[in-house]
């Protein structure tokens, strides 16, 4: 049995960094680090080449749990649920009632699950900095406001430079160039305690992941 996490970019590390923080066991079989990063992590590079490699893993019959995180961006969540849906759909998966978009086969022999996480919360247009905006801790409430106001005052000057939904992400950015160890990696920077990993998003995508992947016990 394998399980396959996909990824746009490098939002695998900042996630497993969060659920590390959380005490959460690795995916069953993935308890190597090389082997997570090797195998269990997909990163496509695009949005435009996920639909690849979902295809990819959907045929491969010894993947039995596929878990697909994408940005929603300003196409919005509708538009990650169609394309994604309709890809699942056409290879036979049917969607069932669960709190997070998923997909099943009925397949005794080759059962496979997908499930489907779009940053920042299934619900907002955004990107992974959204969410981990939402993470700035209360402690650094000094940072992000000023790092908030500089980025708004900045596209106010200057409001064709950026679409307003990338905004966040200069944000995100700019609050790390504040930090003691300045410009971290989001992964590194959740590992210094920059965001915070008990907060409530944090909590809803832990129980993503519980209920996507079959974990170590």
């Amino acid at each position: 049995m394998q399980q396959r996490l996909i990824v746009e970019g490098n939002d695998a590390i900042a996630i497993s960094e969060i659920l590390i923080k959380r005490k959460i066991t690795p995916p069953k079989g993935y308890s190597d680090k090389e082997k997570f990063k090797r195998e269990f992590v997909i990163s496509t590079g695009s949005i435009d080449k996920v639909n690849f490699a979902l295809e990819k893993e959907i045929d491969s019959p010894a993947v039995e749990r596929i878990g697909i995180i994408v940005d929603a961006n300003e196409v919005g969540i509708v538009g990650r649920l169609e394309m994604i849906g309709n890809l699942l759909e056409n290879n036979n998966l049917q969607k069932t009632d669960s709190n997070w978009p998923t997909w099943k086969n009925d397949n005794d022999e080759s059962p496979l699950l997908v499930s489907l996480w779009v940053m920042p919360d299934n619900k907002a247009n955004g990107y992974l900095e959204h969410f981990l905006y939402n993470l700035i801790p209360n402690d650094y409430k000094i940072a992000r406001d000023f790092a908030s106001k500089n980025i708004d005052e900045y596209y106010e000057q200057n409001p064709k430079i950026i679409k307003e939904v990338r905004k966040q992400k200069a944000k995100t950015h700019a609050y790390l160039s504040l930090m003691e160890n300045p410009g971290l990696p989001f992964g590194t920077a959740v590992q210094a305690g920059y965001f915070d990993h008990t907060h409530e998003m944090a909590t809803e995508l832990e129980g993503w992941f519980k209920h996507t992947f079959l974990l170590e016990d």
